[in-house]
C-alpha cells in the first residue's frame, strides 16, 4: 500500500475550504497542514501509511486548523528554501472525539 497522493488530497481540501482551481496562494501552508494530519493519524493508530479509509479526516483535520485562525494561521515565511511556520500545530491532540473514534477503527497495537 502507498501513501496517499497528497496532491489529490490538496485538491479536494481545496475544493472542500472554496479555493478555486488557479489560486496557489495557500497551496504549501495547506499541504504542510494535511502532511501534519497525515502524521498524527499514523502515529495515533500506529501505522506507517496512512489507510485511504482515513484520508477524510486527514482533510477535516487540515479544515479545522485552517478555519481556527481564519486563514490568519502564518507566523513566518521564509523566501530561501522555502520554509513556511504557521501558528495552529496539528497533532495527535488535534484529533475530535469523533476522529479518535473512527481512528481507532484502524489502530494497530504497538509492539516491541
Amino acid at each position: 500500500m502507498e501513501m496517499p497522493d497528497m496532491q489529490q488530497m490538496l485538491e479536494k481540501l481545496k475544493l472542500r475550504l472554496g479555493i478555486g482551481e488557479g489560486v496557489t496562494a495557500h497551496d504549501a501552508v495547506l499541504l504542510q497542514m494535511l502532511e501534519d494530519s497525515v502524521m498524527a493519524i499514523t502515529l495515533f493508530c500506529n501505522r506507517k501509511i496512512l489507510p485511504y479509509q482515513l484520508e477524510y479526516v486527514a482533510r477535516q483535520m487540515a479544515v479545522n486548523a485552517f478555519d481556527r485562525d481564519n486563514g490568519d494561521h502564518v507566523a513566518s515565511i521564509k523566501r530561501g528554501d522555502t520554509q513556511i511556520t504557521y501558528s495552529s500545530t496539528i497533532t495527535e491532540n488535534s484529533l475530535t472525539q469523533e476522529q479518535r473514534d473512527i481512528c481507532c477503527k484502524f489502530r494497530r497495537f504497538r509492539t516491541g
